[in-house]
């Protein structure tokens, strides 16, 4: 399991550099990556290994792709979370999502906060919570310059939630 463990890393250190850089996750990395999660687990498992690496990348894909459709992140995305799936299998992409999901949220707080955005999310809030006090209407206040949110590097998250899954069981 330590080179499948190696390959997972590389391929995720791959990711985060072209992410943070360029924005993108390339198709060049990630569709080898989901190619050799299959065979790793083909060899090590037989037919089952072969399904196991099927149904992870489906579940990884099926798990993200929602996330895509409604613009809140890229396509390489998904298909980095397809490859980490076909190398974990389907159980153990659910782990790693839930907590690929905790580090995004994390992350997006931390970014937030350093670019400034904070301040007028917690005045709009307040606004917010202010009106539904006084009037019992629940009253939603669009922020300005939401477009201007900063875009996240979500292969940052996808290598932390991976790592803490591969962390626990191999090590």
């Amino acid at each position: 399991m330590i080179p499948q463990v190696a390959l997972i890393l590389i391929v995720l250190i791959i990711s985060i550099i072209f992410d943070v850089k360029f924005r993108c996750i390339p198709n060049w990395l990630t569709f080898p990556a989901i190619g050799a999660g299959i065979v790793f687990n083909t060899l090590a498992g037989g037919v089952q290994g072969l399904l196991a690496g099927i149904a992870g990348m489906i579940v990884g894909f099926l798990l993200f792709i929602l996330f895509y459709m409604l613009g809140g992140m890229g396509a390489g995305d998904v298909k980095l979370a397809a490859a980490i799936g076909a190398f974990l299998g389907p159980r153990d992409i659910l782990w790693s999502a839930l907590l690929t999901a905790i580090a995004g949220g994390c992350y997006a707080v931390i970014v937030l906060i350093a670019k400034g955005y904070t301040k007028d999310v917690a005045r709009r809030y307040f606004f917010m919570i202010k009106m539904f006090l006084v009037t019992r209407n629940l009253t939603y206040i669009p922020g300005e310059g939401i477009a201007k949110a900063p875009r996240l590097a979500y292969a940052i998250p996808i290598a932390v939630g991976t790592s803490l899954v591969l962390a626990k069981k191999f090590m």
